[in-house]
This record gives structure tokens, C-alpha cells and sequence, in this order.
């Protein structure tokens, strides 16, 4: 039909051949998507990478590597099909380092700022490897904080008083999603009593959230199910029958409550690390907020807790929380009862004179000498990256590093949505494209939509006001000293 309307307004015009589309046209748009992205990534002071792996609809092995960028967000870069190499520790960081050696190009290493990865074993040996380079011990080797929290999720739903009945809820679940007949009965009851259909969610520990997600779907439509289990059809197969007392019965219902109640706040979490802009120095105080959390539902044992915290931080996530101001005073850290020696085995490691750090350390976390209580600066405690903008003259040794620790993401999620995106593009109908054509396809798909965001955003700044950051903070400085 849309061909035919452009022939009868141009009867000359030629459409592109399916060829065209998928070589010519194809290699014209990612290359100028290419020149874009690689503009803001060349303005960018500091480049954190994240990679992952995963495998496509034809079974390949893909690992995938993204950056993310502080003032524009993460771009996708590439992706490789791995093929027949076997990834332990050492080959997996061999390819890590060449494919950041590609993306920095002429450009030094000291540009490199971390590198976030999965937090298997696998993967966290070869972020040690990564760090025994030369060139690359100034890296940051993060583990994805979301992998971390949702392996807590895991922990907590294991823990014996939650198992069973979570493994009841997704047997549920799973019985009616492999009954269409019973689940189209089911459903006439949901639009009888809850005025439309609610979707069942199975639970993945892979898929982040998908646990909460699925008691979620199980609970709304709690009244349905009571209806269709006091009138349940003689038919249903024994998957469903078996689980007619347990929907009766309330204390269960109460139990998937509670059970609820303790994973909510845990999947806020997981969302929030999520973001881009989900930092280093937000981990610990998260984590500490969800074990006050469990530790009020005794939900698991502080040495549970201490175990999956400390797998999941390093001496990089513990400086960040040293030199947030948000937490000065607070030096109660689950694992980390004696962190004067990691930090100062930190300062040793980035080359940095650790008694003069030291001095500046506990001046800052105390709130004397230089960083006495009146500091004007202080004011500016919610935001650790404008507070140190502001005062890194008055800590030169701890200001060599700071601006790059506020700066680094915690969370791999750039890569995990590109593997989203590959599932969208590489399909059961379009499984005979090539890697090559789907990654271009990916690099497209991704990227247009962060350069499309940055020029709403600069629109937006445009119009609202023609000062910039500096000029603000300047300004909130006059402010602040007048009052």
C-alpha cells in the first residue's frame, strides 16, 4: 500500500533493493553513527567498560562491550562471537584488553577508567588478571551491583522458612501457563471479578525482578483464583487440582505477604542499580539499608549477608563510601570492621604517598583541620561529585583519585541491555543474518537512542537557561558565603 501511494506521487522513484538495505544503506547509517558516538566518547575525560556474555538465537557465544560514559550515558561499542574458544580467566581477559585497546585507539591508557563485569568467579579472576597488566593497574575492577543484589534475592528466597512457599507460588504459576484451557477459565474469572486479565510471571533467577514479579502476579489475582478453585472444573489436570487447599487457606496467602514485604524493598534496589547513573559510591549505603531491611524480618544471618556483601565489594566500593560526605560519621561497614589496612593498601596500589592520604582521609571523615565542621562545602554533602569539585584543592592527594571514584558505575547493565536489544533484532525469522550485520543493526538500534536523548536534553538546557554548570555553582557558592 505504501508503495503504491509513493509510485502514483512519483512514478520514477526506485526503492532500494533488499540488498541495498541490508550493505549500502546499512553500512551509511552506522557509520555515521559511528562518527557521532565516537565524537562524545574522544570528549569524555574518563571511559568505564562493561562486558558480559551471552548466547544468540542460533546458540553462538557473543560477549558484548559497552562504555559508559558521566556527562552522556553508556554507549554500545561491539560485539564478537567467541566460537570455539574456551574463556577461562586468562583468555577472557586477553580478549577484554584488546577489545579496550580498540575502543581507546590512539589514545593512552591512563583514559581507561574501570571495567564492570559479571560477578561469577570466572569473571572476577579476570578482572585480577586485567589488573597484573601494566598499563591497566590503575583500573577499577567493579562487580555488577545488580548481579550481586539479585543473588541476594536468591539467598533469601533459599533460606528454608521462604522456600516452600515460594516454590508453591511458581508451581501454581507454572501449572495454569502450561493449562491454555484452564487458564482461559481462569481468566473469565479474573473479568468477571477484577474487571479485565491479569498476566501470570514465571520467576527466573537469571531474570533480575522476575521473582517479586511473579508473586506479584500471583497475589492480584488472588480473588480469581478462590473463585475458580471453590467451582473448579472437574477436568483440571492433578498440577492444578493439587494446589486447591493451599489457595483456600489464608495463612498461605498471609505467608506470600510477608514474603513479598522482604523482597520489595530488595527489587527497588536491584532497579536502582540498574542506572546508569547508579555510581560506586551508592553500593554500600544500599547494601546497608537492605540488611537493616532483613535484619528487622530476620530474614538471613549477618554472616549470610556478610559472605554475599563482601564477594560483591572491593577496596574500590569501600573508598567510595570513605570519601562520600553523605557518610561521614557513619563508619559501621558490614566486613569492613578494619578498613584502615584496605585503604591504605589502596592508596599503595594507585601509587599514592598513603601517609599524606591518610592525614587527608581522617581529617575529612573527622571533620577537623581542613575539613573543619563550618566548611561551607559541606552544605553540599547529598551530591559527593559537586562537594569534591569544590574542595579537591584542599586534599591534593585524595584528590588525585576521588573525581575517577565518584565517577565509576557499579552495574554491567549497558551490556545486558544489548543483549535485549540482540534478541530483538536476531529472531527466529531473521536467524540467517550474520554477526556482523546483527551488531551493526545493535550499534544502530542502541546508540540513536542515547544521541537522541543528549540532543533533547541539550534542547531542554537551551532553553531554560544560558548559564552553565559552572556559572551555577558559582552563584550557589556566592550564595552560600553571603548567608
Amino acid at each position: 500500500m505504501i508503495r503504491e501511494s509513493y509510485l502514483k506521487l512519483n512514478p520514477a522513484i526506485r526503492f532500494p533493493t533488499r540488498e541495498e538495505i541490508s550493505t549500502t544503506l546499512l553500512d551509511a547509517q552506522y557509520n555515521e553513527t559511528l562518527d557521532k558516538v565516537n565524537g562524545y566518547i574522544t570528549s569524555e575525560p574518563f571511559l568505564n567498560i562493561s562486558i558480559d556474555e551471552t548466547t544468540n538465537i542460533c546458540r553462538n557465544r557473543i560477549q558484548n562491550i559497552c562504555v559508559n560514559t558521566s556527562s552522556y550515558g553508556a554507549f554500545y561499542q561491539f560485539s564478537e562471537s567467541l566460537e570455539g574458544q574456551t574463556m577461562d580467566a586468562v583468555q577472557s581477559a586477553k580478549w577484554a584488553i584488546k577489545a579496550m585497546d580498540r575502543i581507546k585507539g590512539t589514545r593512552p591508557w591512563t583514559q581507561l577508567n574501570s571495567l564492570v563485569t559479571d560477578t561469577c568467579p570466572t569473571q572476577q579472576n579476570t578482572g585480577f588478571q586485567i589488573s597484573q597488566n601494566p598499563d591497566l593497574r590503575h583500573l577499577f575492577i567493579i562487580g555488577c551491583d545488580s548481579h550481586g543484589m539479585q543473588l541476594l534475592i536468591k539467598d533469601v528466597i533459599e533460606k528454608p522458612q521462604f522456600k516452600v512457599v515460594f516454590t508453591q507460588a511458581q508451581d501454581i504459576v507454572r501449572a495454569f501457563s502450561q493449562s491454555p484451557k484452564q487458564l482461559a477459565i481462569l481468566r473469565q474469572y479474573m473479568i468477571n471479578s477484577l474487571s479485565g486479565i491479569k498476566s501470570f510471571a514465571l520467576s527466573v533467577i537469571t531474570r533480575w525482578g522476575s521473582q517479586v514479579r511473579m508473586l506479584q502476579s500471583l497475589q492480584r489475582v488472588k480473588s480469581a483464583l478462590k473463585v475458580y478453585y471453590t467451582l473448579m472444573p472437574a477436568n483440571a489436570g492433578k498440577s492444578i487440582q493439587k494446589h486447591q487447599s493451599l489457595i483456600q487457606d489464608e495463612t498461605w496467602w498471609n505467608q506470600i505477604t510477608t514474603l513479598l514485604n522482604i523482597l520489595n524493598p530488595m527489587d527497588e534496589a536491584v532497579k536502582m542499580s540498574e542506572s546508569d547513573h547508579a555510581n560506586l559510591h551508592h553500593v554500600i549505603p544500599r547494601w546497608k539499608r537492605i540488611w537493616k531491611h532483613l535484619d528487622q524480618h530476620n530474614a538471613i544471618s549477618m554472616d549470610e549477608f556478610e559472605t554475599r556483601f563482601k564477594r560483591q565489594t572491593n577496596d574500590c566500593h569501600l573508598m567510595a563510601y570513605l570519601l562520600n560526605p553523605a557518610t561521614v560519621g557513619d563508619n559501621e561497614i558490614p566486613g569492613y570492621q578494619d578498613w584502615h589496612a584496605q585503604a591504605y593498601a589502596f592508596f599503595i596500589h594507585h601509587q599514592i604517598d598513603p601517609i599524606a592520604a591518610f592525614k587527608e582521609l581522617n581529617e575529612f571523615r573527622g571533620k577537623t583541620g581542613r575539613f573543619y565542621p563550618e566548611l561551607w562545602c559541606w552544605q553540599l554533602a547529598k551530591d559527593p561529585i559537586v562537594f569534591w569539585k569544590r574542595v579537591i584543592h584542599l586534599s591534593p592527594m585524595i584528590g588525585s583519585i576521588v573525581s575517577r571514584l565518584m565517577s565509576t558505575p557499579a552495574t554491567s547493565v549497558p551490556s545486558e541491555r544489548a543483549f535485549s536489544i540482540l534478541n530483538l533484532v536476531h529472531t527466529k525469522l531473521r536467524n540467517r543474518l550474520s554477526i556482523e550485520r546483527v551488531d551493526k543493526l545493535q550499534y544502530i538500534y542502541i546508540n540513536e537512542r542515547v544521541l537522541r536523548k543528549i540532543n533533547i536534553e541539550y534542547k531542554v538546557l537551551d532553553t531554560e537557561t544560558d548559564m552553565d554548570i559552572e556559572d551555577l555553582l558559582i552563584e550557589l557558592e556566592d550564595s552560600l558565603i553571603g548567608i
